[in-house]
């Protein structure tokens, strides 16, 4: 993976290489990429339009924000310009639903087909940024295996969770159950409270404790012993690959990052699989954040919150319990969340009522742009009559991948904004 020319000389990359030194800080070493301190109260996000100044966003504290966008509206662009100053910062970055296998990129420098969107230092801008690479640890679910044929992800970087990781919820969305009987809650909960206390650490285990059980219903039995057979051969739970281990990665520098790539090709029972996932690895993250484990501010940015947190209040899984708890309890452990949807309707009002601040494209419809401002930016509310037209001029006027900001506490539009580039290497969306 390195060029064949950096062998020659001294032998320092064998050295290196020898060591046991990781990829990034090699790359770091040889290409000496320069990078900026960032101060988290002001964090250069992109250009003002009207002014030709920089827009800042404080994230001192536990920010949140999300955006209605489809493929190919520049959103990961966005996203990237944000999280890789964050992590420049000091801040942490936990990034647990890639689903466009996107962000293991982000391991490199930003291309030069983009350097020219990265700040200069002149009388208007305070930084002079350089292309920086992040040391991204990514994680493939064995069981989306079947959807690596065109991704090219290396072996290494596939991942099972353990039994033990599972609660009861977990496994009733890995069975895709979305509402279980009481029967059901019940069988669960009984095999779920031996795991709690550590009795049971494989499914034969579990199996074996069910088979003995004399209070779970027998009619339930067999639910649970499809369900197990069915996680395990298609992978989802096993020892064969290491378990994510997201808090360790952030205490050693990295930044995490769970590769869901060919979830949205796949069938419901991956979505299922990965709904279980996404929702062990935040409330380790939630629970390392409140025990002290990880002190630093931390980022989650989280894609195809569509499907991982429905807005049908019947559409139930762990991801979503998990979701809405991280919304409810975050403020005070300091974690942001930016939360990114395909379209306005998708979002569940919860999310965007906790928002600090709501990001829109370009070609996000008329109609759904002039429902954002009546609830969530009044003050830009004009006159009914003139009020559509006025929305539709100020969409006419936008320019391609700049984006509208949305100050949710203000109730005001602040910006129009045309993003600055990230630091590290953006991997180009395909339209869909």
């Amino acid at each position: 993976m390195y060029d064949k020319d950096l062998w020659a000389g001294d032998g320092t990359l064998k050295y290196l290489v020898d060591q046991g030194v990781n990829d990034y800080s090699i790359r770091q070493f040889f290409e000496r990429e320069e990078t900026i301190n960032y101060y988290r109260g002001k964090i250069p996000i992109g250009i003002v339009r009207e002014t030709n100044d920089v827009f800042y966003l404080n994230m001192n504290k536990s920010m949140r924000a999300c955006t209605f966008a489809k493929t190919g509206t520049g959103k990961t662009f966005f996203m990237q310009t944000i999280f890789s100053r964050y992590f420049y910062s000091g801040g942490k970055v936990a990034i647990p639903t890639d689903v466009k296998n996107e962000f293991r990129w982000c391991e490199k420098p930003l291309q030069n087909d983009f350097k020219q969107f990265l700040l200069r230092k002149s009388t208007r801008y305070d930084y002079n940024e350089l292309p920086s690479g992040l040391p991204i640890k990514s994680y493939y679910p064995a069981f989306l295996e079947a959807y690596n044929q065109d991704a090219d992800i290396p072996k290494n970087e596939m991942c099972q969770m353990r039994v033990e990781n599972l609660t009861a919820w977990d496994f009733l969305t890995l069975a895709g159950i979305t509402k279980a009987t009481e029967q059901q809650r019940f069988a669960v909960d009984e095999v779920f409270g031996h795991v709690k206390k550590g009795n049971i650490k494989t499914l034969s285990q579990a199996k074996r404790i069910i088979e003995r059980s004399t209070t779970i219903p027998a009619a339930s039995k067999p639910l649970l012993f499809n369900a197990m057979r069915t996680v395990t051969s298609d992978m989802v739970i096993g020892e064969k690959y290491p378990t994510p281990n997201f808090v360790k990665d952030i205490q050693e520098g990295y930044l995490p990052n769970l590769n869901l790539y060919g979830i949205l090709k796949s069938g419901k029972n991956f979505k299922h699989y990965s709904s279980a996932y996404v929702a062990i690895i935040l409330r380790q993250l939630y629970a390392a954040k409140a025990e002290g484990t990880i002190k630093e501010p931390l980022l989650i940015p989280l894609e195809e919150v569509r499907t991982l947190c429905p807005k049908d209040s019947d559409s139930n899984s762990s991801s979503k319990e998990a979701i809405l708890d991280l919304l409810r309890l975050s403020r005070q452990e300091n974690i942001g969340q930016i939360y990114n949807f395909q379209d306005v309707n998708d979002a569940a009002e919860v999310i965007v009522k906790n928002c600090n601040y709501i990001f829109i494209p370009r070609n996000i419809k008329t109609e759904d742009l002039c429902d954002i401002i009546k609830s969530y930016a009044p003050k830009n509310y004009t006159n009914p009559y003139y009020f559509k037209s006025h929305v539709m001029r100020m969409k006419s006027n936008m320019k391609k991948f700049e984006w509208l900001i949305l100050d949710v506490e203000r109730g005001e539009i602040i910006a129009t904004l045309r993003p600055i580039a990230p630091l590290c290497y953006h991997k180009p969306e395909t339209p869909s």
